[in-house]
């Protein structure tokens, strides 16, 4: 079987283009916004959470990214740099630090926001509503039959 026969193939190839356009469009946002600096799409992800989920430990938020605690604390970090992002220590439990978008987070996602919503309009173009839906079902069947092999194979390989 060609590689360009799979579907991982095509999932990969997709998730590239998409991720790199994505890039493009943060890049150029920020660069409009007068911003010295650029947002990644994986930042990008985690400040909108950040704002519709306000204060999240670090490890719910790499839960919700479905992303290592490890990375999400490496994307935490060049927000906090760049103003972004405070963490706020729990009143009742110290211990717990929760992430807090600072005015300037709130401000900057408020206004890449359109642009990610005309980004995801632009690669839904010529999709009925219907066939949305579907795709997004379809994607998420397909996760969860990745997720289950992959238990499978941790499952085999712990056992051997």
């Amino acid at each position: 079987m060609r590689p360009d026969e799979t579907l991982g193939y095509w999932l990969m190839q997709t998730m590239r283009s998409v991720a790199n356009a994505f890039s493009d469009v943060l890049q150029a946002s920020c660069a409009r916004l007068g911003k010295p600096y650029t947002i990644t799409p994986p930042q990008w992800f985690a400040l909108s959470l950040l704002a519709s989920e306000q204060d999240l430990p670090i490890g719910t938020l790499a839960q919700r990214l479905v992303l290592d605690a490890s990375v999400v604390t490496g994307i935490i970090k060049r927000l906090e740099q760049h103003g972004l992002v405070e963490r706020v220590h729990d009143r009742t439990d110290y211990r717990l630090v929760r992430l807090h978008l600072t005015g300037e987070g709130q401000e900057l996602t408020h206004a890449l926001a359109s642009a990610a919503t005309a980004f995801n309009q632009r690669l839904l173009q010529g999709f009925s509503q219907e066939e949305r839906e579907l795709l997004l079902q379809q994607l998420a069947r397909i996760r969860v039959n990745a997720l289950s092999t992959r238990e499978e194979a941790l499952h085999l390989d712990a056992s051997t």
